[in-house]
């Protein structure tokens, strides 16, 4: 969903996802794990970096979206950086 930057209620967020090697009836998956709000790009570029060295972590993703939480609408993922093995863009 498009969004304009002078709707009422718009909000920025940095997100930091990490993703973990599930396992359900013999099929492994990469499935989401945990989501980090920052307060900036670069604080969600690096959280993911460092997430991304953790033994049970496979991969991660930082990333900006703008919010209407009023509306319930969102914005495409801007600034994206992948870090290890996330699912397509597509499947988040």
């Amino acid at each position: 969903m498009g969004l304009r930057e002078e709707e009422t209620g718009l909000k920025q967020f940095f997100v930091c996802q990490v993703f973990i090697v599930k396992t359900i009836n013999g099929r492994s998956t990469i499935a989401l794990l945990e989501a980090f709000h920052l307060s900036n790009i670069e604080e969600a570029i690096r959280k993911a970096e460092r997430m991304n060295e953790a033994q049970h972590i496979v991969g991660s993703i930082a990333f900006s979206i703008f919010v209407d939480e009023e509306a319930g609408e969102y914005s495409e993922m801007q600034n994206i950086n992948q870090f290890g093995s996330v699912p397509s863009l597509e499947a988040l």
